[in-house]
């Protein structure tokens, strides 16, 4: 499929994306948190994106960004968390995305228990980068 102009996902009470007990789902080109200017804070009352499990449950394979290109990149700032993926959500790949200005992490894996936001993969460690297009 081609990527489409994306959304502006802003100023939500609580989550911007919520994902509970899916799988396979694909996010690309949104400004979660901000305008399409990137620069304006938007911020939703929680994270912006949110995926998590219940029960018996898991949500799997949901895509964040891109692998094969930083054109399709998720603009996700001025939230709480920018990404929060809580137990039991498995192999949610996070790809070639702009993370930034979130109060609390850009990225948070919640590993409580038997099982592990995102498998236990550790929370990957953000190096800031200056996008002079923005």
């Amino acid at each position: 499929t081609t990527a489409g102009t994306g959304n502006v996902i802003s100023s939500n009470t609580n989550n911007g994306i919520q994902i509970l007990n899916g799988s396979n789902n694909i996010m690309l080109n949104n400004y979660i948190g901000t305008t399409t200017a990137g620069n304006v804070n938007r911020a939703n009352g929680q994270s912006g994106i949110y995926i998590t499990e219940s029960g018996a449950l898991t949500s799997t394979g949901n895509r964040i960004g891109d692998a094969a290109t930083s054109s399709n990149a998720n603009y996700i700032a001025y939230n709480n968390n920018g990404i929060l993926i809580d137990n039991g959500s498995r192999l949610n790949p996070i790809r070639k995305n702009s993370i930034y200005c979130n109060s609390i992490k850009g990225i948070e894996l919640v590993s409580v228990g038997a099982t592990g936001g995102n498998d236990y993969y550790a929370t990957p460690m953000i190096s800031p980068v200056f996008d002079a297009t923005r």
